[in-house]
């Protein structure tokens, strides 16, 4: 999930419905990049997925 909020009860709706990440999503742009970046490397390079 993917969201500029950071309200709790959004965070635990997420995960009760199967969500297996929650980030917030910063709204400085470059910030925003970097964190793309970060997701990316987590999903394509660190992450072992199912075939």
């Amino acid at each position: 999930m993917l969201t500029t909020s950071s309200n709790q009860k959004d965070i635990d709706m997420a995960y009760d419905n199967h969500s297996n990440s929650y980030v917030q999503k910063p709204l400085d742009m470059d910030e925003f990049l970097k964190a793309i970046l970060k997701i990316e490397a987590f999903w394509l390079q660190l992450t072992t997925l199912s075939s």
